[in-house]
């Protein structure tokens, strides 16, 4: 299960109430003078509840070896929590591979 944008606060408190789920965070900026655009997405996503974070800065067209390891790590039942969705995927073709 992907989200796109942070979670509403009356499901943030859901979703930390089922002990089960992880909420792991993926964050991903392109160049390396996007420093604060980076730490903005980990913060909305550790304000969700995100505890477990695989963040990078890579070009669109680099390796992505955080977003290698984010999906390495989930497990069935474990939630992969994106603050925007255009940081997950290259393209919706790449989006379909993913999920």
């Amino acid at each position: 299960m992907l989200f796109a944008d942070p979670l509403p606060q009356s499901h943030k408190h859901h979703w930390q109430t089922l002990e089960c789920i992880n909420l792991i965070g993926y964050a991903r900026t392109s160049t390396t003078e996007q420093v604060n655009g980076l730490e903005a997405l980990r913060v909305a996503l550790k304000a969700i509840g995100c505890d477990n974070m695989h963040n990078k800065q890579t070009s669109a067209t680099g390796p992505r070896r955080a977003l290698a390891e984010a999906l390495g790590y989930v497990r069935g039942g474990d939630i992969l929590v994106v603050a925007k969705l255009d940081r997950l995927a290259r393209s919706v073709g790449h989006l379909g591979e993913i999920i």
